[in-house]
């Protein structure tokens, strides 16, 4: 069982399995916004390295967050609730360069983001949320975190965020929705404006959901008959459908050859970026489809569409051995079995630079990102902005594009070592190789 697999495993059992898929031994108490859960609890030193577990499902802008021993930490920009401090989040703009503990939370099990707000799951199973809050993608809650906090919901498994709208999946096997409708992300039939949660409409015949993902404008969602499901913004074949031009999707739709894959393959990761989608199974194969824009599909060998000679039709096999994957925007990184790292995509965001030299891959490819020479990696994750890795040592390491300290976690452009331009001067803009980023409680 590969390391994403265990996570969808995760996510269809207990809560106390998710907490122990993403973050190993927690200590599962109560979360609460009072003086004591300001507390540190974890029993860690400088020498023994924290486990770290980077930010998944996310499209956060300028912003990168972590999870240890169950608390949050934020970094980058203040505007999109980096703010650790909880209080007024969209009050000023600034930018929290150092990793901050969240406060107001514990026992995080998971995480995401949408471009300027965050949710979080804890070990409970509630969801909370904070950020700005110009799409409702709070449902109905303020931005800032005000003394009395109140969850978005409870018994949720687990929570996607695309650009501007939130997927999460209960216990109960539905999936409810917040945030924008302008690209049916809302997936209840229609694009009006809408507050508060709304929950998902499946077609007649759909089964219990297992899995939600996110893509760019959209979502993904799997029910207990390995069926593929999608809605959102259906952009250059970013559903998987095989269908180009550009539609919006307000109810789930299925898309067979996914399902296909996932009936036959089992599934472990589901998600896209910008009008692309990703699959990791069971089996560790990864499939790719959409637009070719910045690589954003990786390459995947087989026949183009006579859209623009780039654009993938239906899914294409991209790489196999794959324990892990994570895509955002126009990017994707793997993991793989031997704990090497690769990635594809915008260079910008956290994608493909070539192993040694650190020179920027422009072609259409994969590339070596992390070789194995300091331990293996169990874990890639990232934002809009970053790629990241975790060692299994616990450390974090992180590459991409480093508005706001968001890649360099504490350094300034100018601070920030082993860094490069878009055209490879070294100048800080855009990090690269990975940065190791001290996150310690």
């Amino acid at each position: 069982m590969n390391a994403a697999t265990r996570r969808v495993a995760a996510a269809t059992g207990a809560l106390t399995l998710v907490a122990t898929a993403l973050l190993g031994t927690v200590q599962l108490t109560t979360a609460a916004y009072t003086d004591e859960a300001r507390a540190e609890t974890a029993v860690l030193t400088a020498d023994v390295p924290p486990v770290v577990a980077a930010i998944r499902q996310a499209n956060a802008v300028d912003t990168t967050a972590a999870i240890v021993e169950g608390r949050l930490y934020l970094w980058g920009f203040f505007g999109a609730g980096a703010n650790p401090g909880g209080g007024a989040l969209g009050a000023g703009e600034g930018a929290v360069r150092t990793p901050s503990l969240f406060r107001p939370l514990t026992d995080v099990v998971d995480v995401s983001a949408n471009a300027y707000g965050y949710k979080a799951i804890d070990a409970s199973g509630r969801l909370w949320t904070w950020g700005t809050n110009g799409y409702n993608e709070n449902g109905g809650l303020p931005g800032a975190v005000p003394a009395s906090w109140t969850p978005l919901d409870t018994d949720v498994r687990s929570v996607a965020s695309s650009e501007y709208a939130n997927a999460w999946l209960k216990a109960d096997g539905s999936v409810w929705t917040t945030g924008t409708p302008a690209f049916g992300q809302r997936g209840n039939g229609n694009s009006l404006p809408q507050v508060n949660p709304t929950r998902v409409t499946f077609p007649a015949g759909t089964g219990a959901l297992v899995y939600v993902g996110a893509a760019y404008e959209g979502f993904y969602a799997v029910d207990d008959a390995s069926r593929v499901y999608f809605w959102g913004r259906d952009y250059r074949g970013g559903a998987g459908n095989g269908l180009h031009g550009d539609r919006y999707v307000t109810t789930p739709v299925e898309v067979p050859a996914l399902t296909a894959l996932v009936a036959s393959e089992g599934l472990a990761y589901l998600g896209g970026g910008y009008a692309f989608g990703t699959l990791l199974t069971e089996k560790g194969d990864v499939y790719t489809w959409g637009s070719a824009e910045n690589n954003a599909h990786g390459g995947a060998p087989g026949s183009w569409t006579a859209l623009d000679g780039r654009d993938l039709g239906a899914p294409k096999l991209l790489l196999t051995g794959v324990e892990d994957v994570a895509v955002s925007f126009q990017t994707g990184r793997a993991l793989m079995a031997d704990g090497t790292v690769q990635a594809w995509g915008a260079r910008l965001w956290g994608g493909a630079f070539r192993l040694p030299s650190g020179a920027i891959n422009s072609t259409n490819a994969l590339a070596v990102v992390y070789d194995g020479g300091k331990g293996p990696a169990v874990e890639v994750g990232g934002s809009k902005d970053v790629g990241s890795y975790t060692l299994a040592d616990g450390t974090l390491w992180t590459w991409g594009e480093n508005g706001f300290g968001a890649a360099c976690g504490g350094l300034t452009y100018a601070a920030c070592a082993r860094s490069v331009t878009s055209t490879g001067a070294a100048n800080g803009l855009y990090v690269w190789p990975a940065h190791q980023v001290e996150v310690t409680p």
